[in-house]
């Protein structure tokens, strides 16, 4: 009884916020176009948290689909908007970020596909791109990046699950009393 009524709150949530949120999507993820009607919604990706709530890719009659995120996704925009700015400053190798639209507590994202390298040479900037993420993750702190979290298009590393973004690291006290531990 509460799988099922879990299940019908978080669709009943995902399929509102689909409808109230369709206009800024195409506009945002699906660079304008009318996708069509919705054909599929693909759920239970990932871990269900806050009442049930997952990942769901909802799929349009044109082919396009999309990412439904039951969290805060203002970290995705933030991180885009950066590797944007990066980008524009003419670096060796241009990163791609997720572009995300980010709601109160939800957010959608552009669906990103696995794809391989073209050739060899495409494997060198894929790892070298993998190098300067590496290097960007540091700089902001990051944790939880791992092959899960990061989808292989084409010559792109590209970061889909970037949460852990900006999360400081807890210090060991040098002091083993228990008072220090529990603090």
């Amino acid at each position: 009884a509460v799988m099922t009524r879990q299940w019908i709150d978080t669709t009943t949530e995902l399929v509102t916020r689909l409808d109230t949120d369709l206009l800024a999507i195409r506009t945002e993820l699906l660079g304008g176009a009318d996708p069509g009607h919705v054909t599929g919604i693909h759920g239970d990706l990932g871990d269900p948290h806050r009442g049930g709530r997952s990942v769901h890719i909802v799929m349009f009659a044109d082919g396009a689909r999309i990412v439904y995120k039951p969290k805060d996704l203002r970290i995705d925009v933030a991180l885009c908007d950066l590797v944007d700015r990066i980008n524009r400053a003419a670096p060796p190798l241009e990163l791609r970020a997720v572009r995300a639209l980010a709601c109160a507590g939800y957010g959608w994202t552009e669906f990103i596909e696995h794809a391989p390298c073209a050739d060899q040479q495409g494997f060198e900037r894929y790892f070298a791109r993998a190098g300067a993420w590496l290097a960007l993750f540091h700089c902001l702190a990051a944790s939880d990046i791992h092959q899960e979290n990061i989808i292989a298009a084409g010559e792109h590393p590209v970061p889909i699950d970037v949460e852990t973004l900006l999360q400081p690291a807890m210090e060991e006290p040098a002091d083993q009393a228990p008072e220090s531990q529990a603090f």
